[in-house]
């Protein structure tokens, strides 16, 4: 068993070292065209999605848990909290809002946040559909979300409302 396991590693060493000399002689005798080697480039600067996120790494992290009131234009005063995540200026996460009567969720979370906080974001019911809240708001003092939603895609209902969470 030992003499097929070393016959294994000195033939994947020699057909390395074959590979190795071949494209030395392709690169450098002139069989073929020029060799241009690449190399990664960990530099954000260089990456477009990380330049349009540049302002927003320079704020305050949004991610955390949160808690707070929500006031419904149809169901009333309710609870409503969430679990965020932010990566440059993208958020993700999950929320549920909980009425009397009524909730709003599980849901997920998708949305951006600038630099000075601002935030779009779509809270959807479920992975599936259109049925969710468009929201529009900030983020302030480092610890508090509020601000104000508009219910779009669902059929046969409309609503809005505002809320207000904190860290």
């Amino acid at each position: 068993m030992l003499a097929k396991i070393g016959l294994v590693i000195v033939g994947t060493a020699l057909a390395m070292s074959a590979m190795g000399r071949v494209e030395n002689v392709v690169a450098h005798r002139g069989f073929g065209s020029s060799v241009v080697c690449a190399q990664e480039s960990n530099d954000p600067a260089d990456d477009p999605a990380a330049q349009d996120d540049a302002d927003a790494e320079n704020a305050t992290s949004a991610s955390g848990v949160y808690s707070g009131t929500i006031v419904d234009n149809n169901l009333g005063t309710g609870m409503i909290s969430a679990s965020l995540s932010q990566q440059h200026s993208k958020l993700d996460g999950t929320f549920v809002a909980t009425f009397v009567s009524s909730n709003y969720g599980p849901g997920f979370v998708n949305g951006k946040i600038s630099s000075n906080g601002s935030i779009n974001a779509r809270l959807k019911f479920s992975l599936k559909g259109k049925c969710g809240l468009n929201f529009h708001g900030t983020f302030q003092n480092g610890n508090e979300i509020s601000g104000d939603y508009t219910m779009t895609g669902c059929k046969k209902m409309s609503d809005h409302g505002t809320f207000e969470m904190h860290q």
